[in-house]
């Protein structure tokens, strides 16, 4: 009987706002298409400025252009330990940061957004976004990522040639505080 009593006043409620109910909705479906309009403007132009003359020609289009990523992170890459910034994986690496960046960005991890860089949904197998207190005292919004994601933005080749290098290193400076990639 109570259960009957609640539908009724939602239902009762739902007819007296229903032109609110309509113009949320209106709302999230604009804003939905705005966003997916705005993610995907570069294939919309394409495939626009294509002009294709059949269904068939404008699938093949379709079908060429680039998919978002929602892929999984490869099997072998270790994604448990400590998490490193920008920087220090670079110093991992031997590379500077923006080089670091670019690459997790040419790799689909995470985009540029102002002044910072914002992790994708791939992005979030390798890692987070965090705040962290600098050695100046100062906290700072930052991504931090785990050591596997250098497999990710290096070639196999590029990481043995880092790998030779920090031997190398290792090898003239016995003491020096290089680790294989």
């Amino acid at each position: 009987m109570e259960e009957k009593k609640k539908k009724k006043e939602i239902l009762k409620w739902m007819k007296e706002h229903k032109g609110l109910l309509i113009t949320i909705g209106v709302i999230s479906v604009t804003t939905v298409a705005t966003i997916f309009a705005y993610k995907n403007w570069n294939a919309i132009k394409k495939l626009s400025e294509s002009n294709p003359q059949t269904t068939a020609e404008a699938i093949k289009i379709i079908n060429e252009l680039p998919v978002p990523i929602t892929k999984s992170p490869p099997i072998n890459i270790d994604l448990s330990g400590d998490k490193y910034s920008a920087t220090e994986l670079g110093r991992l690496a031997s590379v500077s940061n923006r080089n670091i960046n670019k690459r997790l960005c040419e790799a689909g991890l995470q985009e540029k957004s102002g002044n910072g860089y914002i992790i994708t949904e791939y992005g979030k197998h390798f890692g987070e976004y965090t705040c962290r207190e600098q050695k100046s005292g100062f906290v700072a919004d930052i991504n931090i990522w785990c050591k596997g994601v250098l497999k990710v933005i290096f070639t196999p080749e590029e990481i043995q040639n880092i790998n030779a290098h920090h031997k190398h290193v290792m090898e003239v400076l016995p003491n020096s505080k290089y680790e294989m990639i």
